[in-house]
């Protein structure tokens, strides 16, 4: 990134839920069309399984959740883009991976918000989601944890 575009980045840090840390901001401070909401975390199976089934579910989830909210929203478009950066070819029993997710969202023309309200918005809107991604995770084997370690048997 340029010295100008680093200066136009927002970016605001969000309540860490469930070992995972969020942050959201834009790259355009003085339009916001677009609001980005990012998560990080490791994440660890605690059981053997088919790893890649168990994040295709929690990440089938998460859209499912996703579009509902944003159908009802009166602060951003229906469109968005959610991605999970992870690979799980080489994830092993009770040791952690690192994951990263980043959502895209686009704010509604008539409800555009000025860039310090919108931390506002995602915690109203999108952070309840981010305890369902939690809860999520859990429900499908993994533990997420803030820092790498793995338990040794």
């Amino acid at each position: 990134m340029t010295e100008k575009q680093v200066r136009n980045v927002k970016e605001f840090k969000l309540p860490t839920i469930g070992n995972m840390r969020l942050k959201c901001g834009t790259n355009n401070r003085k339009n916001p069309k677009v609001i980005y909401v990012e998560g990080k975390m490791w994440i660890k199976p605690l059981r053997e399984f088919d790893y890649e089934e168990g994040i295709e579910n929690v990440r089938k989830t998460m859209h499912r959740r996703l579009k509902q909210t944003l159908f009802n929203s009166h602060h951003f478009d229906r469109k968005y883009i959610f991605d999970f950066s992870f690979n799980t070819g080489t994830m092993r029993c009770n040791v952690g991976k690192f994951m990263l997710f980043q959502i895209f969202l686009k704010q509604n023309e008539t409800e555009m918000a000025e860039v310090n309200r919108i931390k506002e918005r995602v915690e109203e809107e999108i952070l309840p989601l981010m305890y369902d991604l939690v809860d999520d995770f859990n429900n499908n084997g993994f533990e997420l944890t803030i820092h790498k370690r793995s338990v040794t048997p």
